[in-house]
């Protein structure tokens, strides 16, 4: 009897030694598997360390794109009314919209004097009187691709896309024999820049001149990548009012009143960039062939759809700047008073007439010319009928 007791308490022995050793066994092999879960490459510890850490890159981003938010509403939001600038004390130039949120600026020295919107022709003034107009620009390369500012917003005509370029425009008849499609059609945009593309060339020999040296030694290139990286950046541009009169020192005027005629392209030249030298907010130009074509682009999608085969109309004699009731988006005499002088050139040798100098739109004197023509002249062309108008190139 004592041996069948002392045999079962060895038995009960054994078998929790058994149980002993396999639980530490399987303490060992769960301790193994939750060191390897916890510490792992791709463990526990790792993944919640990885995931602290793209926490802080998205709290990063969030604040980024926060930040961005915030600096886009205070672009588009908070900037003042254009009409509240209205002297020329200031001495930067001012970022503003118009009633629309349309952006523009009005540069140091300027002052706002008409037009609620951009669609009506925004129009700024200097101390001495001289006006200019904006002339807005949605992007300058064309179909929204990345380069865009967004589309110029108007009350009545919805958003409206315009691109900075070189345009041709048509030139069709009705059955009356009117021209009554001025269409603009795109040739080379604003990103784009001359070479030996024949694409560039418009009617087969008119190309914007990029060799044409300035008063200061600057090339055509340098005013023309400099012209468009305001356009870029500030929405638009400025163009003069008016054609050219002359000032004193022999610098032009942008005012009502007697045109500067008899000039050279390379006077013209000349002048336009003396009317404003020395200021470091923006310079001045004779007007290019990008600005002269947005700026017709401009007046047929704000006012006048056919304004592209408007001529002299019924004006047959030389008459003050602004005198001629040829006035759209408060931009006077493009269609025909003078011509005017561009940075433009042609190519043109097959006859009498041929000239590498070009002036653009119509004049008193010739019944066949509109507000985009382009007609060649030799280099020391000049006469009544011929006279030019500043551009405004804000920096």
């Amino acid at each position: 009897m004592k041996k069948e007791k002392t045999k079962r308490n060895l038995k009960e022995k054994g078998i929790t030694l058994v149980a002993l050793v396999v639980t530490v066994i399987i303490l060992l092999i769960l301790a193994g598997v939750t060191i390897n879960i916890a510490l792992s490459e791709n463990g526990l510890f790792h993944r919640a360390k990885n995931a602290a850490d793209r926490y802080k890159v998205a709290q990063t981003n969030e604040q980024d794109l926060l930040t961005n938010l915030d600096k886009e509403l205070d672009e588009y939001t908070q900037k003042p009314l254009v009409t509240t600038v209205t002297d020329t004390a200031h001495t930067d130039n001012k970022k503003v919209q118009d009633s629309l949120g349309n952006p523009l600026v009005i540069p140091s020295g300027f002052k706002y004097v008409e037009g609620t919107n951009v669609e009506d022709g925004i129009v700024i003034e200097d101390k001495d009187g001289n006006q200019f107009v904006w002339i807005p620009v949605s992007n300058i390369n064309g179909n929204n691709d990345g380069k865009g500012t967004g589309l110029i917003k108007t009350t009545d005509k919805g958003n409206v896309e315009i691109t900075l370029g070189r345009y041709t425009f048509k030139r069709e008849k009705n059955e009356s024999d009117e021209y009554v499609d001025g269409t603009p059609e795109l040739v080379q945009r604003g990103s784009q820049r001359e070479s030996d593309d024949s694409d560039f060339v418009i009617k087969s020999f008119y190309r914007e001149n990029t060799n044409l040296v300035r008063e200061n030694g600057g090339k055509g290139t340098e005013y023309l990548d400099e012209f468009v990286k305001s356009v870029e950046n500030n929405h638009g541009y400025y163009l003069a009012r008016y054609e050219a009169g002359k000032g004193t020192d022999n610098k032009p005027v942008s005012k009502t009143g007697e045109v500067w005629k008899n000039t050279t392209q390379s006077v013209a030249l000349e002048a336009a960039q003396r009317m404003y030298v020395e200021n470091e907010n923006y310079k001045s130009d004779l007007v290019n062939s990008y600005a002269w074509d947005t700026a017709i682009v401009f007046i047929e999608k704000m006012e006048d759809a056919n304004y592209a085969n408007q001529g002299r109309g019924e004006n047959t004699s030389l008459k003050n700047t602004g005198a001629t009731g040829d006035e759209k988006c408060n931009i006077y005499d493009m269609a025909g008073n003078v011509g005017e002088w561009v940075t433009e050139y042609s190519t043109k040798t097959e006859d009498n007439y041929k000239g590498p100098c070009v002036t653009r739109g119509g004049a008193y004197v010739d019944d066949y010319s509109y507000s985009v023509s382009r007609n060649f002249n030799p280099i020391t062309g000049h006469g009544d009928y011929i006279s030019f108008r500043p551009l405004l190139i804000i920096k």
